[in-house]
């Protein structure tokens, strides 16, 4: 990454920030400053500038000097708040210091936190590289920046183009004004305003430990931390649904109607983002309406109004608020729907052997934190029992578990939510035990892993840093790495013959049979080639591509997968590379990747 290009994503970054604090403020008028306030407006704001950007975009002049203009006039309405900010920064900074000061373990730990954190800033900056961004998250952007418009039903498809589409909009905001290196930061900085919500909440109810130690498990949670680094929207979700969650559950103590707003507001944003925070939305429904009846419409306006237009418009369209997901598949064949929801299900025996078997995703030196949270959440109850704070996020935990277990997905991703709250409830636990046995646990396994040397390059403490700290990914924001070194690092030789094509200006469609479903798409990265499959069994025109694409390690990886859904494509395609590669011009190879051009007469 260059250094011009460095100061301007961070310039623009800064930018949005003060927009996003600014709008969040707007909302958010009357609630007196404080830590836990600023993590909210953050989180507010950004949603809210999304959907200014999703406004600009329907309307077909999703445009950059629009979407500049309507950033600095909000710079420019909350110039006060700015000054409200700052003078609550200087108040608080001597308090702070003796606080700090108290409690020398805490302090050292928040100050590896904060490294954590500004590395994973930089990584955000990386190129994208996860299968869905490139599948479609990015693409979908990508459209809204270079189009200037979207349509209802964005991309026409049945599916993808009608989910909601919030996360998107904002990836498309950062592409517009800069490029992806922005895109990601904006999603990262979804996670910081949530990460100063939970310090600042955590810090007022259970004490400054507490809140450490609760920031620094979310810290050391990678499918967080790396979900939030790159053009997924996961996370960015999470923290809206679960940041609503702790306001409704601070509101049920101090019953301030300005929290159940605020609450609303982020579940909303989140609901515009992903169907899945909809659990989340029935538990905490039922939690107001025990607690008092009255409070609901506080708490769901805001949430309609941010959010609540994904829904209104599907149940127009097609006469159900959830399409596709949930209750129905209008105008969609059955098999086609069914099967596309299996593979997002992974049906498997729902036995405690398969549940066992999926937490063991977290069975691991990098994920060992994450791996206690999940089993020492249940019991945080016990620790003070008429706790309401506590009760009512074990309770969600425990509820969410089965709830993804046997009613939603097998896919360990979409446990997310749970797993943030669990590490929450157990960095409040950490907080608990005596600071000497946590000195002596720390020195014991730093020292423990000091002696092992997995690597030539490093022992194991210094790989659990190099994980956590996304050193690859820093390096390449630090100008350390060029990014065809990272991209080759990341896809290999796939991204080799993308390179080979752009480099020699060689034009064409190339037939790419086996990167779906067990490989990245490197269509993002092909400036003017377009990848797709080609099955000759159905007799396509094969004039109409130059080039073809093999993987065999990829191509073996389709051949020993026994899902169903697969067998008969693989089979017709095995048939294709029989009747197609004899007659190929070797071009290009690298390894197992190889790439043929086809002698159309």
């Amino acid at each position: 990454m260059s250094r011009e290009l460095f100061f301007i994503t961070v310039g623009y970054f800064l930018i949005f920030v003060i927009t996003s604090y600014s709008l969040g403020s707007m909302v958010t008028n009357k609630v007196k400053i404080c830590l836990k306030v600023i993590g909210v407006r953050i989180m507010i704001g950004l949603g809210l500038v999304g959907s200014l950007g999703l406004i600009l975009a329907l309307l077909g002049v999703f445009e950059k000097e629009y979407l500049l203009m309507i950033l600095a006039v909000l710079i420019l309405i909350g110039h006060k708040k700015y000054l409200e900010l700052i003078k609550y920064a200087r108040s608080k900074f001597i308090s702070s210091l003796e606080v700090i000061r108290s409690d020398l373990l805490a302090t050292i730990v928040l100050g590896f936190s904060l490294l954590v954190a500004g590395s994973l800033y930089l990584s955000a900056m990386s190129p994208p590289q996860a299968t869905d961004e490139l599948h479609y998250h990015f693409p979908q952007a990508r459209s809204v920046a270079e189009t200037g418009r979207v349509g209802w039903s964005w991309d026409e498809h049945y599916f993808f183009g009608n989910i909601p589409k919030l996360m998107e909009v904002i990836f498309a905001e950062g592409l517009l004004v800069s490029d992806y290196s922005l895109a990601h930061s904006l999603n990262y900085l979804m996670l910081v305003g949530f990460l100063i919500l939970v310090f600042g909440l955590i810090k007022d109810k259970f004490g400054y430990k507490a809140a450490v130690f609760a920031v620094t498990l979310l810290l050391l949670f990678e499918d967080l931390t790396w979900n939030a680094t790159v053009g997924f929207v996961d996370t960015a979700t999470s923290s809206l649904e679960i940041g609503s969650l702790l306001l409704v559950t601070e509101w049920v103590s101090k019953r301030k109607d300005n929290l159940l707003m605020m609450a609303g507001l982020l579940l909303g944003l989140g609901l515009g983002m992903k169907y899945s925070p909809l659990p989340t939305a029935l538990y905490l429904t039922i939690i107001i309406l025990i607690i008092n009846f009255r409070k609901i419409l506080v708490f769901g306006i805001p949430a309609f109004l941010v959010g609540g237009y994904w829904y209104v418009k599907n149940w127009i369209l097609f006469g159900n608020p959830f399409y596709p997901m949930y209750f129905g598949h209008n105008g969609v064949n059955d098999d086609v729907y069914f099967r596309l929801m299996n593979n997002i299900w992974q049906w498997e025996p729902k036995t405690l052997h398969t549940f066992l078997d999926k937490l063991k995703r977290w069975w691991s030196y990098s994920g060992s934190t994450t791996y206690v949270s999940i089993w020492l959440a249940p019991f945080a109850g016990l620790v003070n029992i008429k706790d309401k704070f506590l009760l009512i996020l074990t309770g969600y935990y425990v509820l969410y578990i089965p709830y993804w277990f046997f009613l939603a997905t097998h896919q360990t991703r979409f446990l997310l939510t749970g797993l943030v709250v669990a590490s929450i409830i157990t960095g409040i636990l950490f907080s608990k035990i005596p600071s000497k046995l946590l000195w002596m646990g720390l020195i014991f396994l730093v020292l423990i892993t000091l002696r092992f040397r997995p690597y030539p390059e490093r022992n194991l403490f210094e790989h659990y840093l190099w994980i956590k700290l996304h050193t690859v990914e820093r390096q390449y924001a630090l100008g350390n790495i060029s990014e065809r070194e990272f991209l080759k690092r990341k896809f290999g030789c796939q991204y080799e013959v993308v390179d080979y094509l752009n480099t020699n200006n060689l034009l064409g469609r190339v037939i790419d049979n086996w990167s779906a479903w067990h490989a990245p798409s490197v269509n993002y990265f092909s400036n003017y080639n377009q990848f797709t499959s080609y099955d000759y069994t159905n007799r396509l025109k094969f004039s109409d591509y130059q080039y073809y694409y093999l993987n065999n390690e990829v191509k073996q990886k389709h051949v020993s997968d026994l899902n169903p859904d697969l067998l008969s494509r693989t089979k017709n395609l095995l048939i294709s590379d029989e009747e197609i590669i004899p007659s190929l011009e070797l071009i290009f190879e690298s390894g197992e990747c190889k790439l043929f051009k086809i002698k159309n007469d």
